[in-house]
Formats: C-alpha cells, sequence, structure tokens
C-alpha cells in the first residue's frame, strides 16, 4: 500500500536525477484595476458633492438676499413705524391738557398721526353727515386745512419744473354727495338702466353719501381736459406725488378694493412716510389700511 501524498519520482534519463515538477503559470489579477475603479467612484462622487453643496450654499444666499433680507427690512420698517404711531397715540391719550409737539419731515411739512392722515370713508367705514374736518379754501376748493401746506408745496415745485397743478375739486360734505348720487342715478336711468343698476354704477362713479373718500377733505380733484395720463401734470405727479404725501386713491389696478371706478385725477393726502410705503407695496390705501392692521 502506497503511503499517502506520496507522488512518484521522476528521473533523468541521463543523469538519473529526480525532475522537478512542472511550474505552474502564474495568473494575473486585477486587483489593482478594480481598486483603481473604486478610487476613480469615490473622488467622482466626493467632486459630485462639493459642486452640489456649493450650489445648495449659493442657492440659499440667493433666496436670502433677495427674498428674507428685503422682506425682514421692510418688516422692521413698517414696524418701527407702527410703534412710533402708537406710541404717538399714546401719549395723545396720556396727556389730555398739553398737545403733542408736531414733527415735520425731510421737506419741512407736517407729520401727523395716522388717525388722521389714515383716516378712511368708504362703503367699508362710512361716516354721518356731522363728520366734518377743519376746512381751508385751496385754489378756490375747501379741504381739511392741514394739507394746505403739503398742497401749497407740492404745487410751488411742480412749477419749478415748468409744469402748472390746478385742482377742480375737493372737500365734498353729506349732502353735496347725495346729491351728486342722486344726480348720477337719474342720469343712468334715462340712459337705460333699471333702477338697481342705476344705484349699482353711480356707487362706483360717484359713491354714496357718507361713503366717499371726499368728505375726508384729504382727497383734491385734478383739472384736466382730455386723457389726463398723458398729460405732464400726470407724468409729474407720478414721479413726485409721494414726495409730499399724496398717492393716487382710485388707481387703475385697484378698482377692487377701493369699490371705485379707476380715476386717476383724484389724489389723497397720506403723509410721505405712508405714501412711499404704498408705492413700494404697490397698495390702494384700502389695501394699505389694512396690511397695518394685521401687521398690529
Amino acid at each position: 500500500m502506497k503511503p499517502k501524498h506520496s507522488r512518484p519520482k521522476r528521473y533523468r534519463e541521463s543523469s538519473g536525477r529526480p525532475v522537478p515538477p512542472p511550474k505552474r503559470p502564474k495568473t494575473k489579477f486585477n486587483a489593482y484595476r478594480d481598486y483603481a475603479d473604486v478610487l476613480w467612484m469615490g473622488r467622482f462622487l466626493k467632486i459630485f458633492g462639493v459642486l452640489l453643496a456649493l450650489v445648495v450654499v449659493a442657492f440659499g444666499i440667493y433666496v436670502t438676499t433677495n427674498g428674507i433680507l428685503p422682506y425682514l427690512k421692510q418688516q422692521k420698517e413698517v414696524s418701527s413705524m407702527l410703534s412710533g404711531s402708537s406710541s404717538s397715540a399714546s401719549s395723545e391719550e396720556s396727556t389730555v391738557s398739553v398737545e403733542p409737539a408736531v414733527t415735520y419731515d425731510e421737506n419741512g411739512l407736517p407729520v401727523y398721526a395716522d388717525s388722521i392722515s389714515l383716516k378712511l370713508i368708504n362703503k367699508d367705514h362710512s361716516a354721518p353727515a356731522d363728520d366734518v374736518p377743519e376746512l381751508a379754501s385751496f385754489q378756490g376748493v375747501s379741504v381739511d386745512e392741514r394739507i394746505v401746506p403739503a398742497l401749497q408745496a407740492m404745487v410751488d415745485a411742480a412749477a419749478k419744473d415748468g409744469v402748472t397743478l390746478e385742482f377742480s375739486g375737493g372737500y365734498v360734505s353729506y349732502e353735496e354727495q347725495e346729491t351728486l348720487f342722486n344726480e348720477a342715478v337719474s342720469r343712468l336711468e334715462q340712459s337705460g338702466m333699471t333702477h338697481i343698476m342705476a344705484m349699482t354704477t353711480a356707487e362706483k362713479q360717484v359713491g354714496r353719501p357718507g361713503m366717499c373718500d371726499f368728505q375726508t377733505g384729504l382727497c383734491v380733484r385734478l383739472a384736466s381736459s382730455g386723457d389726463f395720463t398723458k398729460s405732464e401734470a400726470y407724468q409729474w405727479l407720478n414721479n413726485f406725488a409721494i414726495t409730499y404725501g399724496f398717492v393716487f386713491r382710485y388707481p387703475a389696478n385697484g378698482e377692487v378694493s377701493t369699490g371705485m371706478e379707476a380715476d386717476l385725477t383724484v389724489i389723497r393726502y397720506v403723509g410721505s412716510a405712508h405714501a412711499r410705503q404704498m408705492r413700494r407695496l404697490d397698495m390702494t390705501v384700502e389695501d394699505y389700511v389694512d396690511y397695518l392692521g394685521w401687521q398690529g
């Protein structure tokens, strides 16, 4: 019996020496190539991750710069404005016999409390017949005497630029508004409208008594013949009216909020600070008052 693992020995024919077994051929492994592939893939993923992180960071910076920071700045401005208004209002309540000191803006014009400059009369904020401001005459029309300095400064500034601002209307009393409304209804009925349709249309064109902002004395109407938007007066007001605290009361894009048909010949005093904010936010007086109420 052969011993375990025994192999027959081979001998050379000439010398009789044993012949070593043949060497096995060496096989070439692909371990290095596989490792290189894995290494390349890791580097690719690392570069891709860095690029993705840079894109995310850039997007975050863009959103912060163009969205979050302007919004926070706007909220800060509105909050500071509201806090100033509330502090002035509280001081008025606490001092009964002593009137608060009058402040002025950068143009030297008096700045009034929001209860004055943002007083609103419309279909949602009606006023009784005895709600009459202290009136003064300016270019032959009646206005709240407190806006005369702003009107005069605005007219003088326009004149220096070669633009003449002439006014054809101002304060309208409750009784006068009632007459205007009834005349409008009668005229519309004569044109073929039903009574209900005529009243609805008259509400949008002239407003019901006690529901028209002209009763505040803070609105004035520009004299105009033809298309007012093509006049020099309109172009000047569109650029500089906010400097003196005036905005267009019934803009073309605000019929839903104002409840009135667009009429760019009507401007309204709100104060220079509020006028700039309204222009920046592209809001009507109604939208802006609601906005401040929501902020408060």
